[in-house]
């Protein structure tokens, strides 16, 4: 057996794989995009008051135009929200641990 008929016999169930791999990653990426849009919806309307389906829109607005962005912009707005983030979560364990 050759190197190159190894490759061949490889190919095709390889490439079933990952048919089946991209189909799995594109189901579970829209599974977890309308669970995150419920979970806003929710969450604005647990904190604030404000209808489920306004929360909904927010977060599906902000997402179609985050994704409508190029790749070093997505970058940019990943980068002026994780300090802004980490900024919120240190203050809120230093009110917790001072007991305030």
């Amino acid at each position: 057996m050759t190197i190159q008929s190894f490759w061949l016999r490889l190919a095709i169930p390889l490439f079933i794989v990952f048919c089946i791999l991209d189909i799995a990653l594109i189901i579970t990426c829209f599974l977890f995009g309308f669970v995150m849009t419920a979970g806003a919806g929710a969450n604005l309307n647990q904190q604030f008051g404000m209808p489920i389906w306004v929360g909904v829109f927010l977060c599906t607005a902000l997402t179609i135009f985050v994704s409508l962005l190029d790749f070093k912009k997505i970058i940019g707005v990943i980068g002026v929200f994780t300090p802004l983030i980490l900024i919120i979560i240190a203050m809120i364990f230093v009110t917790n641990v001072s007991g305030a």
